[in-house]
């Protein structure tokens, strides 16, 4: 599948960290450092108070601890995109996508200043995500042949024809190891209406590609995410 057709289906982008620890300097206020650097792309702020609720399995039963944290959202002028951190975590998601390039370059931005004022901040699971919904709106639901690669498409073989208006779902998980990372890749028709019968023709490709392990200031993130990219680009051609 050509690259660019596939990005007019794409739904979203998404890259994430989560952090080994909390950062519990996140949870009453916002660094003005890492303030400037997420406005600079993101200038639209709108922070929320949440309660964060962690269950402690004891002898005598379980403890359930709440703690008020702050959710610091950050969205673009068109709310085409929204940064989100967390004591726990940070990601962007994009709904409007420009390129790997701005991708990469507002990640590091917010990265490059986190590790700077947090110095022995590690991170715990690093994943870049992109979710392609191909919608159309008439046509046969299960026939996919001119849009897909049609080795994508065994699942629908083997139902018999009496069966096929009867599939609630047929979706498939495939995942690659590639020694420092995974790539997940799932496709197929989800569904939106399960447990019903599909009734909608819309497939999904979904690729996430991640890291688990520990992650630090030597770590060279720009070099992970990017071999991340290129794998999943290099999937993308193969649909």
């Amino acid at each position: 599948m050509d690259v660019n057709i596939l990005k007019r289906h794409l739904e979203e982008v998404i890259i994430r960290v989560d952090f080994l620890k909390p950062v519990d300097s996140l949870i009453e206020s916002m660094p003005p450092e890492l303030n400037a650097a997420i406005m600079s792309s993101f200038p639209i702020a709108e922070p929320k108070d949440l309660i964060a609720e962690e269950l402690q399995i004891k002898n005598e039963g379980v403890d359930r601890k709440r703690t008020a944290i702050k959710e610091w959202d950050f969205y673009g002028r068109e709310r085409e995109k929204r940064f989100c951190i967390t004591r726990d975590f940070f990601f962007i998601v994009y709904t409007k996508y420009e390129s790997f390039e701005v991708l990469k370059s507002e990640f590091l931005k917010a990265t490059d200043v986190l590790f700077k004022i947090i110095p022995d901040l590690q991170g715990k699971r690093i994943g870049l995500r992109y979710i392609n919904k191909i919608k159309v709106a008439e046509g046969d639901l299960f026939s996919w042949e001119s849009i897909v690669n049609k080795n994508l498409l065994s699942i629908f073989d083997v139902p018999s024809d009496e069966d096929k208006s009867k599939m609630a779902r047929a979706f498939h998980n495939l995942e690659l190891n590639y020694n420092n990372f995974n790539l997940r890749f799932q496709y197929g028709m989800h569904n939106p209406d399960f447990p019903a019968p599909i009734r909608q023709k819309l497939f999904i490709l979904d690729f996430d590609a991640y890291y688990q392990g520990l992650i630090s200031k030597d770590d060279d993130v720009a070099v992970r995410i990017t071999a991340f990219h290129d794998a999943i680009k290099k999937m993308i051609v193969r649909c």
